[in-house]
């Protein structure tokens, strides 16, 4: 019998990257017996921060938000990316 998503959570609502670098976020469907556990990744402003698979990669100066939604059920979360760049000398 199929096992039904009902939520999904990420392991940071908000995280900080410097331009140039990424981070990987994880997402955990629940239950953790759910049949299908396939996550569905965006980015609200792919010019500042882009997301594939949970890796984030910060763009450019800004903020972004990255969504992690259930394939099974379109439950959603979110994380803040703030992206900055590097002060120099």
């Amino acid at each position: 019998t199929p096992v039904a998503a009902t939520g999904i959570s990420l392991n940071k609502t908000a995280t900080t990257i410097n331009k140039g670098a990424t981070e990987t976020l994880t997402a955990t469907v629940a239950p953790a017996e759910a049949t299908n556990k396939n996550v569905i990744w965006t980015s609200s402003d792919e010019a500042i921060a882009t997301v594939a698979n949970g890796v984030v990669t910060a763009v450019a100066k800004g903020t972004a938000t990255i969504t992690a939604k259930t394939e099974d059920g379109n439950f959603e979360a979110t994380c803040s990316v703030e992206v900055k760049v590097a002060a120099t000398g």
